[in-house]
């Protein structure tokens, strides 16, 4: 007790359930144990996703979770309460099927065996739709309001360990978690409107075609007893085609038990080549994009499988050593729900849905741009201790190379008509740099394009560069298509891919384009204001050099041309004091009123005003007429007096 910390410092959320959403960004649902529900985006505005970002769901521990694809409700299991939250009051009534309490009874005498985490799904195919389960299916279709019961006792029902309550001799364990001959996992097909799959854990699947109507039991034959089937994946390729995880923790037996049917449950083949031994399974997901493609969570972790289960290898990576109890692919990335570690996401999954055979035997392959998202506010950094980390900005290219090129990688990106925006090379001394290491390589660009760099201000302070001395923000690409072009080893190839506005931004394609085109257009006016300010300085030197040659009248001139220099740079860009009063900067120039107007333009997705741009064309008009005060200095007073 000599030292203490925060209960919030570390992410170590024993989470039992996942869902997700269809908002913009996604949301994340899950039960802690131990806990209540809660809830929290997959990206913020923010530098990082915090505890701030977290939503309390108003529901207790351990329960399944779904919501509906717009997030405004959410169904949330507690043992054997299951409440309907709704976002937009707060609140959240109980809709259980059966309200009354009953832990501590002798389980003989429970009418519904719920289990401590018991399913809730909603249909996907009408969200109109609830389902839930005990050792019975039951549905809503008003939202909870009322339950049809629409199975038959789904489990083995066992009732020789029916008993007392367990426990003893002081204290009983009174507490659904030690129900047993209850249904664990509940699907529904996504190719076909009622095709409903339960599981059991005491090794029981059951399959109905029709909506309830009718149930089969299509169990493994070699599972053993007391199976807990934790997952059930229903193909969204195959039809019959159907994956299930289970595991026999609680009677010492920490083997792996993965199944896969392609005939609706008539034969079974266990498919577990490359799992570790002892490493048993909880849940089974088939990519919904590439038919084969699965991934499966275990007590140590993830593991992937690129031929339909025939083999698995570890996908672990950064993930600690943790149970995964729930995983859900949502677009492009894997969402895990951990025991232990809270939620974790696999950012762009894309490549795994790429990779053949034929990609790892060639020499480089590149592989299918996803779909960027243009988002101006947010950044990805780790933030706060306890935060997390924002999914990368930007458009993700991954490519892969069998060995590391013996010359440079470039990477090129073009806009749909074969502009070149940017390229990156693999030994440039300029960041970015496009990786080149065997294996895998990934590439994030910003979407902006080239900038523009500054000269250094004049003045006492000439080495400070202040934050009014700043070049304008770099361009960003509009939505659009664009291509990526990879040379390395002799070889080209190219992706297209798109650029896509943020979902929640009202902006259309034309102002997206206007804002584009003036930020382009103040960009490529300071080098303008550049090349006039490099021009003083170099006849200041002239000039200057003659000055102390000169006498007389000829000296004075050179006086009164070098104070219209400095008074031409003056208005050209800041003046950083002077020897006598070095904290005494001048006024803003006309390269500083250019990168300030660039940022105002560029800081939201939005057409620029009508006033950015009158101010652009009233700067532009200024630096003509300074300009042209410098080429009249130059031809009327600096030749003549250069001359004698």
């Amino acid at each position: 007790g000599e030292s203490w910390s925060s209960l919030n410092n570390q992410p170590t959320a024993d989470l039992l359930s996942l869902a997700v959403d269809d908002q913009a960004p996604y949301w994340l649902y899950g039960a802690q144990n131990d806990s209540s529900h809660i809830a929290i985006p997959s990206r913020t505005d923010d530098d990082s996703i915090g505890w701030e970002h977290y939503l309390v769901i108003p529901a207790g521990e351990g329960g399944q979770t779904a919501v509906k694809p717009d997030g405004s409700v959410v169904y949330a299991n507690d043992r054997t309460r299951t409440v309907r939250f709704n976002r937009k009051t707060g609140q959240a009534p109980s809709i259980s099927v059966w309200p009354e309490v009953e832990f501590g009874t002798a389980l003989k005498d429970v009418k519904y065996r719920f289990y401590y985490s018991f399913p809730v799904l909603l249909s996907p195919h009408d969200q109109g739709v609830l389902y839930t389960a005990a050792q019975y299916v039951f549905r809503s279709t008003d939202e909870g309001q009322s339950w049809k019961r629409i199975s038959a006792d789904l489990t083995r029902n066992r009732q020789d360990v029916m008993g007392a309550p367990s426990g003893g001799p002081i204290s009983s364990n009174a507490s659904s978690l030690f129900h047993v001959s209850v249904i664990r996992t509940l699907a529904e097909s996504r190719l076909k409107k009622g095709e409903l799959w339960v599981g059991t854990d005491d090794s029981t699947v059951q399959l109905s075609p029709d909506g309830g109507d009718s149930w089969r039991n299509v169990s493994p034959p070699d599972l053993p007893e007391w199976t807990t089937i934790t997952a059930i994946d229903v193909s969204p390729h195959h039809p019959g085609t159907v994956y299930i995880s289970g595991e026999r923790h609680r009677v010492s037996d920490r083997a792996p038990y993965l199944y896969k049917t392609t005939d609706y449950g008539n034969t079974w083949r266990r498919i577990i080549k490359g799992i570790r031994e002892n490493d048993y399974s909880w849940v089974i997901r088939e990519d919904p994009v590439r038919a084969g493609l699965l991934y499966a969570g275990t007590e140590t972790g993830v593991y992937v499988s690129f031929d339909a289960g025939d083999s698995w290898q570890s996908l672990q990576r950064d993930l600690p050593k943790v149970m995964v109890m729930q995983m859900v692919v949502k677009g492009n990335d894997l969402v895990v729900a951990t025991h232990g570690r809270g939620f974790w996401i696999m950012d762009n999954i894309s490549a795994l849905r790429g990779i053949t055979p034929q990609v790892m035997s060639a020499p480089s392959h590149l592989f299918k741009v996803v779909p960027a998202l243009r988002q101006l506010r947010g950044k990805t950094g780790t933030g706060p201790s306890g935060a997390a980390r924002n999914p990368p900005l930007g458009v993700m290219i991954e490519y892969y190379l069998a060995e590391k090129p013996g010359g440079d990688l470039l990477l090129t990106l073009t806009d749909e008509g074969g502009k070149i925006i940017q390229q990156f090379a693999s030994g440039s001394e300029n960041s970015p740099s496009s990786p080149a290491m065997a294996g895998m390589n990934r590439f994030l660009w910003d979407m902006r394009y080239p900038g523009t760099r500054l000269p250094s201000a004049a003045g006492a302070l000439n080495d400070f560069q202040s934050v009014d001395h700043s070049p304008p923000s770099p361009p960003v690409a509009p939505p659009g298509r664009y291509v990526a072009r990879l040379s390395v080893g002799g070889q080209t190839q190219e992706q297209p891919f798109e650029i896509r506005k943020d979902p929640r931004v009202e902006a259309g394609d034309a102002d997206f384009r206007a804002q584009f085109d003036l930020m382009v257009a103040i960009r490529d006016r300071v080098p303008e204001v550049t090349d006039i300010v490099m021009s003083i300085r170099a006849v200041r030197a002239q000039v200057d050099g003659r000055r102390a040659a000169l006498s007389g009248e000829s000296r004075v001139k050179a006086e009164s041309v070098l104070k219209q220099l400095r008074e031409i740079e003056g208005t050209l860009m800041i003046w950083m004091g002077s020897q006598a009063h070095p904290m005494m900067w001048g006024p803003p120039g006309l390269m500083e009123k250019f990168s300030t107007l660039s940022r105002a333009v560029g800081a939201a997705d939005a057409r620029p005003t009508a006033s950015m741009v009158a101010l652009f064309e009233d700067l532009s008009e200024r630096l003509k007429v300074q300009r042209n005060r410098l080429k009249k200095l130059v031809e009327e007073e600096v030749g003549p007096l250069l001359a004698h």
